[in-house]
């Protein structure tokens, strides 16, 4: 599984949505930076919020 990493953002949010649709990847999980746990088993990816993202694609 992969963990996208975000800021806490409303704008974060929806480019980790964006991420996910481009990438294509089948299991995600979106877990603001607050209360992510870093694990040896899971895959983390931080997600930067780019207002370019939200607006394109919502």
């Amino acid at each position: 599984m992969k963990i996208y990493v975000f800021d806490g953002s409303f704008t974060g949010l929806m480019c980790c949505i964006f991420e996910r649709f481009e990438m294509k990847d089948s299991q995600v999980e979106i877990v603001s930076s607050i209360y992510h746990q870093p694990s040896a088993f899971d895959e983390s990816s931080t997600i930067f919020s780019e207002m370019k993202k939200k607006q394109s694609g919502f």
